[in-house]
């Protein structure tokens, strides 16, 4: 059987978006359409059909560091279709450098929201990685916010449609904030977000106009949230106005303390020290409110200072709200220094192990590797254990693979699992070929979840590749749980394909966990196939607990037609009269 009716359907090519948006990255000004003279923003040094070595945007970025690698990088993309860039992201994997390869892929697809965030989109459920969506909107708000907003307007997701409406108003307000504004106002829908995006961007350039027009904001919700930001943007380039402007405005007590708060941490932006001093003089209430903030900033901008203070601050819930929100950029900024506080102060091992041994990794492994034994049968060296195991991994697979193999017993098995899905994430043929690593009856839990890893990174790039490596497995929860995940990730961006596979498989327990993630991912936009998958599930129980969860929401979204179904469908009576109340009135049949 083949069930589903999906067409993947494409949103126009964006080449006027993307030939504008390359344009403006040249320094040209963008000609798009027309016939005049000169040369136009989109035309190509490359000519068509040209083909590009993979390899050689990898041999140009690695040939040397700094800046002189970048701009080799990035002169060749300029000679390079949104195809072609495509096409070079689906061959990314050959490169042979494990670390390089992630740093390349990421470059590109930077690149690619650039000149065709459109293009983007339609890649990003094939991509690793996060911020696509919002990359390439805030790159179709730059280019135009109305278009921008009607394309994300037509996202089915609410959380994709929120995400992508926020970042359109970031791009198009670091262009013309006045305008975006403008735009803003006539949005009955418009929240707290859009307005923090817009002033922000706005309150860079001229936080003092910035400021007025967010009085002017009639919901009080985005009036906050326009004046907070506005208040933090300004006291980073100009505390003192921004504090004085504060004091005099016409300003709610509410918004007026609000405000001080942004504008307190906006100054500790600028100059935590500073920031630290004015607290002294303030009362004990505003000093233990705002000295997180100021001792985070501190942190980042002078970990030596933020450091010393830790030690000489007496004890107190101020002092211990502050060390919390700042040891995350110590361990980031000192890792080394951090991990002797936390020799000093015990209580503050579990924040700041695992980030302090993972960041110390990056910089010196073998530092880290050494300084980790001295951490061994303490509370928290597990975890330290798993973020060295994890840096180590990004910079050197194969290395990692040998120390996680030499750890003792009680450890070795959860490391190389660890190392394993991390090795899958840039290479799942690597990683499948050290999963007898391991076998071991007595840590199965191990094996099965580092099949999932692999199988849901291989089905990003490969569906067909991934499914065929699952089913070769002999049966056993690892396979299940695999066929699942490559269900899950295919039916995301081929739901046609992923139920002509599912339907191939043999009836019984494999198919229905892969059928399971199927039906979850048709579910909203097909419940009648999504109906008709789970009523070919072989497991009685799972029939009717997926019949349920589906009919559950179809009938909060299309009563009349989910009620209509539901006569007829193989759910249970008892099921259905706890789905619909009504129905408890009527006896059973």
């Amino acid at each position: 059987m083949v069930i589903g009716r999906y067409s993947s359907g494409s949103s126009g090519d964006g080449r006027d978006s993307a030939e504008a948006s390359a344009a403006v990255y040249r320094g040209v000004s963008p000609v798009v359409g027309g016939d005049g003279g000169g040369k136009k923003a989109g035309d190509k040094k490359q000519t068509a059909g040209t083909q590009v070595d993979p390899r050689r945007l990898f041999n140009i970025f690695n040939a040397a560091d700094g800046n002189a690698a970048t701009v080799g990088f990035y002169e060749t993309l300029r000679s390079m279709s949104s195809s072609q860039i495509s096409e070079m992201l689906a061959n990314v994997d050959a490169f042979p450098n494990h670390a390089r390869r992630r740093e390349t892929r990421e470059r590109l697809i930077d690149y690619l929201t650039m000149i065709d965030p459109l293009k983007a989109l339609e890649l990003r459920e094939t991509l690793p990685g996060k911020g696509i969506l919002s990359k390439a909107f805030q790159q179709l708000g730059r280019n135009g916010l109305s278009e921008a907003v009607r394309i994300a307007n037509t996202m089915e997701d609410a959380g994709d449609r929120r995400s992508a409406l926020v970042a359109a108003y970031v791009g198009a307000s670091e262009i013309d904030p006045v305008g975006s504004f403008a735009t803003l106002k006539t949005m009955p829908a418009a929240t707290a977000s859009h307005y923090h995006e817009v002033f922000d961007n706005w309150a860079e350039t001229d936080p003092q106009a910035a400021a007025l027009a967010a009085l002017t904001v009639e919901s009080a919700a985005n009036r906050r949230s326009a004046l907070q930001i506005v208040g933090q943007e300004w006291a980073e380039s100009d505390p003192e106005s921004a504090l004085a402007w504060i004091k005099t405005a016409q300003l709610s007590s509410y918004e007026r303390e609000n405000m001080r708060s942004s504008a307190l941490k906006g100054f500790a932006k600028r100059d935590p020290a500073a920031a630290l001093e004015m607290l002294s003089t303030m009362d004990a209430s505003t000093r233990a409110k705002h000295l997180p903030d100021t001792i985070q900033a501190l942190a980042s901008r002078d970990p030596a200072a933020a450091l010393t203070w830790i030690r000489e601050e007496p004890p107190g819930y101020a002092k211990n709200r502050a060390v919390e929100k700042a040891i995350g950029s110590l361990a980031n900024k000192a890792p080394e220094e951090t991990l002797q506080l936390a020799r000093e102060f015990p209580e503050l091992a579990g924040n700041v192990l695992g980030s302090a041994f993972y960041n110390l990794s990056r910089n010196d492994l073998p530092g880290a590797l050494e300084k980790l034994k001295e951490w061994d049968g303490t509370d928290h060296y597990r975890d330290a254990l798993q973020n060295v195991a994890s840096a180590y991994s990004n910079q050197d697979p194969d290395g990692a693979l040998k120390w996680a193999m030499a750890l003792p017993e009680e450890q070795k098995s959860n490391i190389v699992r660890s190392v394993i899905g991390n090795i899958a994430n840039d290479d799942p043929l690597q990683a499948a070929s050290h999963l007898d690593k391991l076998a071991n009856p007595e840590n199965q839990s191990n094996h099965d979840n580092a099949v999932s890893s692999i199988a849901s990174s291989w089905a990003r790039r490969d569906p067909v590749a991934a499914a065929e490596w699952v089913q070769s497995m002999p049966d056993s929860n690892g396979r299940n749980n695999g066929l699942q995940t490559v269900a899950d990730r295919w039916a995301r961006v081929d739901p046609v394909g992923a139920s002509e596979w599912i339907a191939a498989l043999p009836a019984g327990e494999s198919r229905d966990f892969a059928a399971s993630a199927l039906i979850n991912n048709i579910q909203n936009d097909d419940p009648e196939m999504a109906i008709a998958w789970s009523e070919n599930l072989t497991n009685p129980d799972q029939r009717q607990q997926s019949l349920y969860q589906v009919y559950s929401e179809w009938l909060n979204r299309d009563r009349t037609t989910a009620l209509e179904s539901l006569a007829s469908s193989a759910l249970s009576d008892d099921m259905k009269r706890n789905l619909v109340p009504e129905l408890r009135e009527q006896p059973a049949q």
